[in-house]
């Protein structure tokens, strides 16, 4: 083999070499693109999960506020409930009483 076809072989091999380097970065370049569009996805993902999550926190809140006004107004219920107990037997003292006079 003559110096020239050694240099046409090296010349067509560094061509096929650069050929398949262009096609490696071009994967390389898909790859980071596809990978960008998957962190968009996990960054839309976890607004969404921490917009649930401040929804859900309100929700409690405002359930623990029902809860705590139920409480007082049951307290307040009860206690209504046994002054008119009380008054219930006074009056049936009373009654006792008008019966025996």
């Amino acid at each position: 083999m003559t110096q020239v076809d050694t240099t046409v072989t090296n010349i067509e091999e560094s061509a096929d070499l650069a050929t398949q380097s262009g096609v490696a970065l071009r994967e390389i370049v898909r790859m980071a693109d596809d990978t960008s569009r998957q962190m968009e996805g996990i960054v839309t993902a976890c607004e969404q999960q921490s917009t649930a999550n401040e929804n859900i926190s309100h929700s409690v809140n405002e359930m623990n506020a029902v809860a705590d006004e139920t409480a007082k107004i049951m307290t307040e219920a009860s206690r209504d409930i046994a002054s008119l107990a009380a008054q219930t037997d006074n009056l049936g003292d009373l009654v006792g009483e008008m019966k025996r006079a």
